[in-house]
C-alpha cells in the first residue's frame, strides 16, 4: 500500500500524519465504518484518495470520532461530512467543555451524538470497540480500543516515546499520569497515537509504557 497507507488488521487502517501539525487518521471496518481523527482539512483531499485505494469510499462513512478537539485532529470533519451522511461523535465531556470548541465553533451546528448515549457500536460485530475518557492533555481526550486485534487509539495522550503536552489551555499532568495507567491496563497488543509511528508488538508497547511513566518518577 506504499508508504502513506496501511492496513494494521483485517479491519483496521491507519492513515499517516501528511505534514505539520496534521494527525494521523484511522478507519475501523464492520457492518459500519468509523473515522477517527480526520486531522487537518488541507491533507483531507490525499487522505480521502488512499482511503479510496483501499476500497473504503468516503460516502460510506457513517461515524466521524475524534479523540479530541484540537485543530490538527478534527479540522477535516466538515470536509468528510460533507461527503457522507456521517454522524458527528463526541464524548460527554467533549461536548460539556465549550471552551475547546471556540475556535471550531461550525461542529456544533453539525449532528452530533454522545458515544454514552447512542449504543452503535454492535453494529461492528466481532470488531468490538471501547470508548474511555482519558483527560489529562486536554479535558475532553477520549481513548478507543479495538477488541478485535487488542489495538489503543490513544491520540495525543502519549506517542512512541513521548507523551501528550500539558502545557497547554486546560491541560493536567496529574490527570495525564492517571490516564495513562489506565490505559495500560488494558495490555494492548498494538498503540496507534495521534502523531508518530505506530507501536505494534505487545513488548514494545510494555517497553514504552517504561519509558513513558518513567518521566513521572
Amino acid at each position: 500500500m506504499g508508504e502513506a497507507a496501511m492496513k494494521v488488521h483485517e479491519n483496521l487502517y491507519w492513515y499517516r500524519e501528511k505534514g505539520f501539525l496534521d494527525s494521523n487518521t484511522y478507519v475501523i471496518r464492520g457492518d459500519i465504518t468509523i473515522l477517527i481523527d480526520p486531522g487537518l482539512r488541507k491533507y483531507a483531499q490525499i487522505k480521502a484518495e488512499e482511503m479510496q485505494n483501499d476500497g473504503i469510499d468516503t460516502k460510506g462513512i457513517d461515524i466521524i470520532a475524534v479523540t479530541h478537539l484540537h485543530p490538527d485532529h478534527c479540522d477535516a470533519i466538515s470536509f468528510f461530512k460533507e461527503r457522507a451522511d456521517a454522524k458527528i461523535a463526541l464524548h460527554t465531556s467533549q461536548i460539556e467543555h465549550k471552551h475547546v470548541l471556540r475556535d471550531i465553533s461550525r461542529i456544533l451546528r453539525m449532528e452530533c451524538f454522545d458515544f454514552h448515549e447512542d449504543i452503535v457500536f454492535d453494529a461492528l460485530g466481532e470488531v468490538g470497540l471501547d470508548v474511555l475518557h482519558t483527560p489529562g492533555h486536554s479535558p475532553e481526550s477520549i481513548c478507543f480500543f479495538v477488541k478485535s486485534c487488542s489495538a489503543l487509539i490513544c491520540g495525543d495522550l502519549f506517542f512512541l516515546n513521548g507523551v501528550g503536552r500539558t502545557d497547554l489551555p486546560y491541560g493536567d499532568e496529574s490527570a495525564l499520569i492517571s490516564s495513562i495507567e489506565r490505559v495500560r491496563a488494558l495490555d494492548a497488543d498494538i498503540v496507534m497515537p495521534g502523531h508518530g509511528d505506530i507501536i505494534r508488538n505487545r513488548e514494545e508497547v510494555r517497553r514504552n509504557f517504561e519509558i513513558i511513566t518513567s518521566f513521572f518518577r
